[in-house]
């Protein structure tokens, strides 16, 4: 599968929120959008990709986010 990442700054959006997100704890969402410095248009559309396919998931308020195991698994695999 092959996925469109889009602009560059979409890139460096979603790598911000990642590297954000990498010790596979949960997060408010409103602080991950602070820290990155993002619109709210901006973090809202890296959101939604980086749920789509699944990156990331919500919790049932839709407040906090954090990384899903499938891709914390792909982390961890290829860090070893």
């Amino acid at each position: 599968m092959q996925v469109r990442w889009g602009t560059h700054s979409t890139k460096t959006s979603i790598a911000k929120i990642l590297e954000l997100l990498e010790d596979g704890e949960w997060h408010l969402a409103e602080e991950i959008r602070q820290k990155t410095g993002l619109s709210r248009r901006a973090f809202k559309k890296a959101l939604e990709f980086l749920i789509k396919y699944e990156f990331l998931v919500v919790d049932e308020g839709g407040e906090r986010v954090r990384l899903s195991e499938i891709f914390l698994k792909t982390l961890l695999h290829k860090s070893l």
